[in-house]
């Protein structure tokens, strides 16, 4: 797809030099990284592991050993293993403010440069938690990998769990590839009015692609039901009155009559 295509592009360029330095900086945070490639490449991608070393609240040169430690800790039979060093020398190193957008860079990277497949994620399945805190007032949960068909991670690997809280208000939107637009710098779809017959251009987060033409975006204004231009968004401008294809009707395959 050509917006997945640009997409790479971008990455590539922007992450080039973070990966041949290996560090990745976001204002006055710097992650070093050591990446290792493991096996060849599968068909669809290879896979990531991003292996967190130990350490904490101690001195740099023990953090420093604990990073040189976890570089070839784990030897999976393929995909790119990679060992960060935490931007600090903390007990919560890997929990603190601005350690989400270095990882977001870093898999970003690793997407473009190393052809990781993105689509490769590892959901858990909740099977039990206990109704009771424990001293520290947290509640222990316990989780069931989902792998199908995914090699199963190392036993001791360090994780990293992102879990998405649903509300009751969905935030989120789905629409085709085709219906984005990408111009300086930023994302928008158009929406059509029927009222006035005129499209009307909204800016959007992108926030994934689905694998199947489709993208997961966000906006503050869009809403579920709106009719959104999902062919020649190139060619129209914001406010141009335009006219929506007919839907083609069983008797009408292709819309010749």
């Amino acid at each position: 797809m050509a917006l997945e295509a640009e997409w790479r592009n971008n990455a590539y360029n922007n992450y080039a030099q973070a990966i041949e330095d290996n560090v990745f900086t976001s204002g006055d945070l710097m992650l070093k990284i050591k990446p290792v490639l493991y096996g060849e490449k599968p068909a669809d991608g290879r896979s990531l592991y991003i292996s967190l070393h130990g350490g904490g609240g101690t001195t740099t040169d023990v953090n420093d050993q604990q990073w040189r430690n976890q570089m070839y800790l784990y030897k999976p039979a393929e995909g790119v293993y990679v060992a960060p060093r935490a931007p600090w020398d903390a007990w919560n190193m890997w929990f603190q403010e601005g350690i989400d957008e270095l990882f977001e860079m870093l898999i970003q990277a690793a997407v473009a440069h190393w052809e990781v497949n993105p689509d490769k994620v590892y959901l858990l399945k909740p099977i039990g938690i206990t109704h009771k805190a424990n001293a520290n007032q947290l509640y222990t949960m316990r989780l069931q990998l989902e792998t199908e068909g995914l090699p199963m991670p190392s036993a001791g690997m360090n994780t990293m769990v992102s879990i998405r809280l649903n509300d009751g208000v969905s935030h989120e939107l789905m629409v085709s590839t085709n219906a984005l637009l990408q111009a300086d710098g930023r994302s928008c779809v158009f929406v059509y009015h029927p009222e006035t017959g005129t499209v009307q251009s909204e800016e959007v987060t992108m926030l994934r692609l689905t694998g199947d033409g489709n993208c997961i975006i966000t906006s503050p204004t869009l809403k579920a039901g709106d009719i959104v231009v999902s062919a020649g968004v190139h060619a129209i401008r914001n406010g141009e009155k335009v006219k929506p294809l007919l839907p083609t009707t069983e008797t009408n395959v292709g819309g010749l009559l």
